[in-house]
């Protein structure tokens, strides 16, 4: 199944509106051959005083997504987690985006990626993804800003994986 095309221009205004106004945001596009959510993308804006694992935890609790919470972890952790579970996590603080990118690439992660392209050019744009089990970071580049998003589209292009399996609904 592939979200609910939401038109671009609303969607970009929004959430550049809402990173504008000093809150954090979460964006969770699960693998759909393990999880299917309405929309397949799971968004949530909230203040700068509440943390990014906190809200990961309110999806994780809702969708029954096994992962491991502890008192005083950081969003990226939380956020690392659910990339290592095949699930495409992006966080946006202020003016930062951080992409986490799983093993595989699901096709509806792709297309959200490749559809959000002038939204996430917006934003100073660093990225984490999985090569096996060793983690590796792509650090935004001041001189040269659509570097990490070029690199980001060919990892994500070589994760690409056709899915065949039923997904769970939950």
């Amino acid at each position: 199944m592939e979200y609910e095309e939401f038109p671009i221009d609303l969607l970009y205004k929004e959430i550049k509106n809402k990173a504008q106004t000093q809150k954090h945001i979460i964006i969770i596009i699960p693998d759909e051959s393990q999880l299917m959510i309405p929309n397949g993308v799971y968004q949530d804006s909230f203040p700068i005083t509440v943390g990014h694992a906190d809200r990961i935890e309110l999806f994780s609790n809702f969708y029954n997504i096994e992962i491991v919470i502890e008192t005083g972890m950081l969003g990226h952790e939380v956020s690392i987690q659910l990339a290592n579970l095949g699930h495409f996590a992006i966080t946006i603080e202020e003016d930062n985006l951080v992409c986490y990118i799983p093993n595989s690439v699901s096709p509806n992660q792709k297309k959200w990626f490749d559809d959000n392209q002038i939204l996430l050019n917006e934003f100073k744009v660093s990225g984490f993804y999985f090569e096996g089990r060793v983690l590796n970071h792509l650090s935004y580049k001041k001189d040269n800003p659509s570097e990490v998003l070029q690199k980001l589209t060919e990892k994500i292009d070589e994760k690409i994986v056709v899915q065949n399996q039923e997904p769970k609904m939950r």
